[in-house]
């Protein structure tokens, strides 16, 4: 029986060696089901970045390389201007979401390290299922419920609270970013910082290309609001679709402490130790006797790079 395919969207600001690590890492693990890899390279880039070294280390699959006409960043996007075609396909994904002719889309940030066959994994969990989307949901750390220990990513369909319930865990548990006017009356659930986490997910593209944009009303996944897919989770859920919670031996901001990225961006030091790390797993297990042709960071010295062979947890 032959394999089913999926096509990859990636968006890479800045971080050319976790980049590569994190493509690498799938192919190898999961390249067996990859077809496309729809590679944005965002059109403002930190330090300097250079990916051109990756697509000659990448055999297995076909890159579609795409820079957007504009760069969004993290600022809000504007759901009036979904209609325009440069500013829709700047979004994260957005292009992919677009062009792909498959009926899966995986969605990865550039900063992952994958360990197992986590497509094939996710293909098995979706395929036949009344789901839409696979992955870990939630970023519970910033919600009061999950802090008052009556939600997480696995129990959101079921946690029905009212409106004054969710008032009140806000009181006793303040969150960062969710306060009594950032959720709805009438329907509290799911909560602002309820999304199918775009770190690594996997989604039946085929269930909802008809609903969102720019075929349908649903904002597209990389728009920005609160959060990236915040929008595009919530209004999916309000009309029935389903998520699943799942994910397993893969780890995002794997050279980072905190397990994310993003203050990196604009910190040049901690920047330099994280792409050191990344560049000695990629020329640890993906040099391949090609080394010369990838850029240098810096002669700064990093503390120990992690082993690409350490091991990882969810």
């Amino acid at each position: 029986m032959a394999l089913k395919k999926v096509d990859i969207a990636i968006c890479a600001y800045g971080k050319p060696y976790h980049t590569a690590v994190s493509l690498l890492s799938l192919l190898d693990h999961s390249g067996a089901h990859i077809d496309k890899i729809y590679f944005q390279e965002e059109k403002s880039q930190p330090f300097d970045s250079d990916f051109s070294f990756i697509k000659s280390h990448v055999t297995d699959a076909d890159i579609i390389h795409y820079v957007p006409s504009m760069h969004h960043g993290w600022h809000p996007n504007d759901s009036n201007r979904l209609s325009e075609e440069g500013y829709r396909t700047s979004i994260r994904y957005q292009y992919a979401w677009e062009n792909t002719d498959k009926n899966y889309l995986f969605i990865l940030h550039n900063d992952c390290r994958f360990s197992h066959d986590i497509i094939g994994d996710m293909l098995s969990k979706l395929d036949g299922s009344d789901y839409t989307g696979v992955g870990p949901i939630g970023q519970c750390w910033n919600c009061p419920a999950h802090h008052a220990g009556v939600c997480d990513g696995s129990r959101y369909e079921s946690y029905t609270p009212s409106y004054e319930d969710v008032c009140d865990l806000i009181a006793k548990h303040p969150s960062p970013r969710i306060s009594p006017d950032t959720v709805d009356r009438q329907q509290p659930m799911p909560l602002p910082e309820c999304r199918l986490n775009e770190f690594y997910c996997l989604i039946n593209i085929s269930k909802v290309r008809d609903v969102v944009s720019p075929k349908g009303e649903v904002p597209p996944i990389g728009m920005m609001g609160l959060d990236t897919g915040v929008d595009w989770f919530r209004q999916l859920v309000l009309r029935g679709h389903r998520f699943l919670n799942w994910y397993d031996h893969t780890i995002h901001g794997w050279t980072n402490a905190s397990n994310g990225g993003h203050q990196s961006n604009t910190d040049a030091e901690l920047y330099k130790k994280m792409e050191e790390t990344a560049k000695s797993c990629f020329l640890e297990k993906w040099g391949r006797g090609n080394c010369r042709g990838t850029p240098a960071i810096s002669s700064h010295q990093s503390a120990p790079p992690l082993p690409c062979n350490a091991p990882l947890s969810p």
